[in-house]
């Protein structure tokens, strides 16, 4: 299955925008969580970009599929711990609790799909970004 430049442009562009406090000449080290399985359209899109990007050498890349939320924060703190830059998961009805991980993990950014609103401070909101996207098309 090939990857669409827009998907590599919207990783590329979310990592640079998360990270652009840090250095960026090591490989980025990214941690994807996922509820579902990897079939799922949206997680598949998200983790075969990051595996592309893995693949060229860009960036290392390590996820866990299935992760329910009676686990995910358990998880969530795992991954943060680990020494990676970047997150990338969903916080669908656990949003109060990985926002506190992100608020305990100031170094670490987070790319969350979650229907909350505003942005943490190194948490930014996929759902958010989508509809700028789309609203941006429509114009």
């Amino acid at each position: 299955m090939k990857i669409g430049r827009f998907s590599n442009l919207l990783i590329i562009t979310l990592c640079s925008f998360l990270l652009s406090g840090q250095v960026l000449a090591a490989k980025i080290k990214v941690a994807g969580i996922y509820t579902q399985p990897l079939q799922q359209k949206w997680d598949a899109r998200l983790h075969l970009a990051l595996q592309a990007q893995a693949d060229a050498g860009e960036i290392d890349y390590v996820y866990s599929e299935k992760v329910s939320n009676t686990d995910y924060v358990r998880v969530l703190r795992e991954y943060s711990e680990s020494g990676v830059h970047l997150i990338v998961g969903e916080a669908f009805g656990i949003s109060a609790e990985a926002r506190k991980v992100s608020d305990d993990y100031p170094e670490i950014a987070y790319l969350m799909g979650d229907p909350g609103s505003g942005m943490a401070a190194n948490m930014a909101i996929i759902f958010q970004f989508l509809i700028i996207i789309f609203m941006s098309l429509a114009i």
